[in-house]
C-alpha cells in the first residue's frame, strides 16, 4: 500500500490534490486507521497554528523586527509570508488577506553531514510562493524567505556566501546572540534576504550542533572557504567534525 506524506495529506484536507489522487486516499479511508489517525492530527496541527498565529498580528511581529535589524545588509521585511508552518510540511500562509495559502513540497537541499535537519528557501514569484531546491537558479533581486527545521540538535546557524566572498549572516541575528533553535516544527526567519549582483551562486548553510555554537568562530571559518576560489563553490566550513552542515546552492551565472 502506497505511503502518503504529511504534504499529500495537507494537500487532501485542503482539497489541493488532482481528482484522481484525492479519490484515491478517499478509498483508503475505511480500511486505514492509521491514515485516519494522521489525517486527524494534521487537522490539530493546523488549527493549533492558526490559533498561534493570527495573520494580522504576525504581519505587525514581521514589520516590528525589520524595525530592529533595518541597517543590515540585503535584508528587507517580509509582509507576504508568516511563519505558520506545519511540523513535517511547508506549508506557507500569505500575509496579504487575498492570497491563498501556498503549499510546496520539502526540499531537501544538499544533505552534507549528519541527519535530522533541513534547511529551506522560498522566493516571491508575482502573487505565489516559490521553494527553491539545491542548484535553482536565482538573479540579482530576488527576495528569499528562508526557513530551518531540526528535530534532533538544539542549536546552530544559517549564513550564506556568495562568489564573491562575501559572508552573510543570517541566524542568529548577530554574533552575541543565542544559537539555540526553536525546534521541533520549521521555523522562518523573520526578514528576506535580496541577492544581490555577486556573481557566481550564493551558497546557504545551515550549521547544526548538539551544543551552543562560537558564532564569530563559524564566521571565520565560513570567510575562510569563501576567499578559497576552488572550494567555495561546494566545499565544506573547516569547523568541528561534531558540527553537522546543510547546504543549498543558488546558481546566478556570472
Amino acid at each position: 500500500m502506497p505511503h502518503y506524506s504529511d504534504l499529500t495529506l495537507e494537500q487532501y484536507l485542503l482539497n489541493e490534490l488532482p481528482p484522481e489522487r484525492k479519490r484515491e486516499i478517499d478509498g483508503r479511508l475505511d480500511n486505514d486507521p492509521e491514515l485516519r489517525r494522521r489525517l486527524e492530527a494534521l487537522k490539530h496541527t493546523t488549527n493549533d497554528i492558526l490559533a498561534a498565529y493570527p495573520p494580522r498580528e504576525m504581519a505587525q511581529r514581521i514589520k516590528d523586527r525589520w524595525a530592529a535589524f533595518s541597517s543590515r545588509r540585503r535584508l528587507r521585511p517580509l509582509p507576504w509570508l508568516l511563519p505558520s508552518l506545519v511540523a513535517g510540511a511547508a506549508v506557507l500562509l500569505l500575509a496579504l488577506p487575498s492570497l491563498q495559502p501556498v503549499f510546496f513540497q520539502l526540499s531537501e537541499g544538499t544533505r552534507i553531514k549528519g541527519q535530522a535537519a533541513q534547511l529551506y528557501l522560498y522566493r516571491r514569484v508575482g502573487d505565489q510562493v516559490q521553494l527553491l531546491k539545491n542548484n535553482d537558479s536565482g538573479q540579482k533581486g530576488d527576495l528569499l524567505q528562508i526557513a530551518y527545521m531540526s528535530s534532533r540538535d538544539a542549536f546552530g546557524i544559517i549564513l550564506s556566501l556568495d562568489g564573491r566572498g562575501n559572508v552573510t549572516l543570517h541566524f542568529p541575528s548577530d554574533p552575541a546572540a543565542s544559537t539555540k533553535l526553536s525546534r521541533p516544527n520549521k521555523t522562518l526567519l523573520p526578514n528576506a534576504y535580496e541577492l544581490d549582483d555577486a556573481p557566481g551562486y550564493e551558497r546557504f548553510f545551515f550549521l547544526t550542533s548538539a551544543s551552543a555554537l562560537d558564532v564569530n568562530m563559524v564566521l571565520q571559518a565560513a570567510r575562510q572557504l569563501a576567499q578559497d576560489q576552488a572550494n567555495a563553490p561546494a566545499g565544506f566550513l573547516p569547523v568541528a567534525a561534531k558540527i553537522k552542515q546543510y547546504s543549498v546552492r543558488i546558481d546566478k551565472g556570472e
